[in-house]
């Protein structure tokens, strides 16, 4: 088994021989796909228990919204939102594993110490105290490139292309995080679709995993309901779920491990994940 098919973490050990699917729970008012849906906490945990059940290995909780234009959360509320959500899935699905989307190492802290296992970090390391509340807790933990220049920072500047552009910032996090004691064993890293990209540039971004799957970690992919996906399948005719699917099964074969979804079922269907 090749570096790139093992992710272990806080004493467990994920195999991506075969695809993994991570299911989207936002327990936020204002996400961009399904904003207040699941922030009480009985339709959190139903959807929580529907994804697992549906073929999802990770359930993502998160407490604030990236979409474009979004309004940063202080860290105490996202932290209310996030934490009760994250105990009840570790008491009802103990087999599950759980990550916490957030960009704060105080949430990531108290997350991880209510039972979540991994870090989803879309900021790229952005609160320096991250590393270190990864390291001192043993989680797992997701680089993702981009957010700087989706948050309205000036783009970087991309001479050898957008994939070389996204390969060389995401080696760099990689060094920072295991200079900084984060298990190498532990990373994933994630291309960051839609992130600080322009739509047509995701397409770009998406040739450039195979190369991205050669640095030894597994890859993470991130596209679900995005609008960009309409954009690079006009097939699907508008059908974002569909253009989602079809986004997802191009990204496995090109080397894409881990599957954040919102439409689980679909998903774990084209992509050949069986529920166990």
């Amino acid at each position: 088994m090749k570096d790139a098919d093992i992710l272990k973490f806080k004493g467990r050990v994920i195999e991506l021989e075969k695809p993994v699917a991570m299911g989207i729970l936002n327990v936020t008012p204002d996400s961009f796909s399904d904003g207040g849906k699941y922030a009480a906490l009985d339709a959190a945990l139903e959807r929580a228990g529907r994804m697992f059940a549906e073929g999802a290995a990770i359930i993502d909780v998160g407490g604030e919204s990236t979409r474009p234009g979004f309004t940063p959360v202080p860290e105490e509320e996202e932290a209310r939102r996030v934490l009760p959500a994250v105990r009840e899935i570790r008491a009802a699905f103990p087999g599950c594993v759980i990550s916490v989307d957030t960009m704060k190492a105080y949430v990531a802290e108290l997350a991880v110490e209510a039972g979540a296992d991994i870090v989803n970090d879309v900021s790229g390391l952005a609160d320096p105290r991250m590393v270190e509340v990864v390291r001192g807790t043993g989680a797992g933990l997701v680089l993702m490139h981009g957010y700087r220049e989706h948050a309205g920072a000036p783009r970087a500047a991309a001479p050898g292309g957008l994939g070389r552009w996204v390969l060389e910032e995401l080696s760099a996090l990689l060094e920072e995080a295991v200079s900084h004691g984060v298990a190498w064993e532990s990373i994933c890293v994630d291309p960051g679709f839609g992130f600080g990209k322009k739509r047509e540039e995701n397409g770009e971004v998406l040739r450039s995993v195979p190369e991205l799957a050669e640095c030894g970690r597994p890859v993470l992919i991130g596209g679900s309901r995005k609008h960009f996906v309409n954009g690079l399948y006009p097939e699907a005719r508008g059908d974002v779920v569909a253009a989602s699917v079809r986004f997802a099964v191009d990204a496995f074969r090109a080397g894409g491990k881990i599957f954040r979804v919102h439409d689980v079922v679909e998903t774990c269907a084209a992509l050949g994940i069986g529920v166990e």
